[in-house]
């Protein structure tokens, strides 16, 4: 399915990205994507940082 891009910013950015790692425009938003969807999975939530201390602090 086709994405079409419509923001100078994000267009300079992919096609930096692109270039940088010798990608394909393609390939760069992929991995981009990719990489932006594991941080988030990875990024704790305040109620889970208030609990992990909570628990290194009973020990």
């Amino acid at each position: 399915m086709p994405i079409n891009v419509n923001n100078p910013e994000a267009d300079a950015l992919t096609r930096k990205f692109a270039q940088m790692a010798d990608l394909s425009i393609t390939e760069a938003i992929v991995i981009a994507m990719k990489e932006a969807i594991e941080r988030r999975r990875n990024i704790e939530t305040p109620l889970q940082t208030a609990a992990r201390l909570r628990e290194t602090g009973s020990r």
